[in-house]
């Protein structure tokens, strides 16, 4: 029996990740997606990335919502739910811990609107 190519499983996960980080992703979800334990899932991810796949589902979507902030008017309720986020108080608790501010000074700060 052949064994699983790790490199490609891994790249099946950072690809969904990155296409549906706005959909409800748990580690359950993603290990289902590839036939494997979420404990094997996630030793294999962190290995090969650095980094486990909960740190990697946040930091895209983290990359994705400061982006909308940066460069639209959308509220930050609504970027929250569009990060994957269904409580905008985790998504800014989760954005302050990540940028440092909160989303509203994010946007001020990335805008250059410091009244």
């Amino acid at each position: 029996m052949e064994a699983p190519n790790h490199d490609a499983i891994v790249e099946r996960i950072r690809k969904k990740i990155e296409e549906e980080y706005g959909a409800a992703l748990t580690l359950d979800i993603l290990a289902k997606e590839v036939g494997m334990s979420k404990y094997h899932l996630h030793r294999l991810f962190k290995k090969n990335t650095g980094s486990t796949p909960q740190e990697y589902i946040t930091n895209i979507r983290m990359l994705h919502a400061g982006n909308l902030i940066r460069n639209s008017n959308t509220n930050i309720t609504d970027i929250a739910f569009l990060s994957g986020y269904r409580s905008s108080a985790h998504f800014s608790e989760i954005f302050y811990q990540y940028f440092g501010c909160t989303p509203t000074d994010y946007r001020k700060r990335t805008r250059g609107d410091y009244s």
